[in-house]
């Protein structure tokens, strides 16, 4: 049996470009359009980063924080097999913190367990013209994460 896993809203405070934001995705499908710089990347790079703890664009944290501010916040409903859950990441510059439900998780995996996303970026187009080996690995993390339940 398929686990569900609905991301109710997720509500962005001094996060990159974002002052503070709120966005509640539809149940089925999303787009999300604008001109450069709107934050359309920040939004998705903000997901991920509740999935996996790090960002999938850059490794300093102070370069999440919007410009002129000393912390950013990050926290989001997650509807998981019919329970509601809170997840929360806040960052500075030289501390990160990550709840679940306002607790601290018991481990790094057991956060990471919790909510699953797979990341495929304009990048990893050069897939198809690379090693089999890169390949390989997009396939693993797209068929591995749906079935791993850590936290379950």
């Amino acid at each position: 049996m398929a686990s569900s896993m609905i991301l109710q809203n997720i509500s962005l405070t001094h996060y990159r470009n974002f002052r503070r934001e709120i966005i509640q995705p539809g149940l089925k499908f999303n787009i999300f359009w604008g001109d450069n710089g709107q934050g359309k990347t920040n939004l998705l790079e903000a997901i991920y980063l509740l999935s996996n703890l790090k960002s999938f664009r850059s490794s300093k944290t102070d370069e999440l924080i919007k410009h002129g501010e000393k912390q950013a916040n990050i926290s989001a409903e997650i509807d998981k097999k019919g329970v509601l859950h809170q997840l929360s990441i806040g960052l500075a510059t030289a501390d990160k913190y990550y709840r679940v439900d306002g607790k601290n998780p018991a481990s790094v995996g057991a956060f990471l367990g919790f909510f699953k996303t797979v990341l495929f970026a304009p990048e990893e187009i050069n897939l198809i013209k690379s090693f089999p080996a890169g390949r390989r690995s997009l396939i693993d993390r797209a068929i591995f994460l749906p079935r791993l339940n850590i936290c379950n």
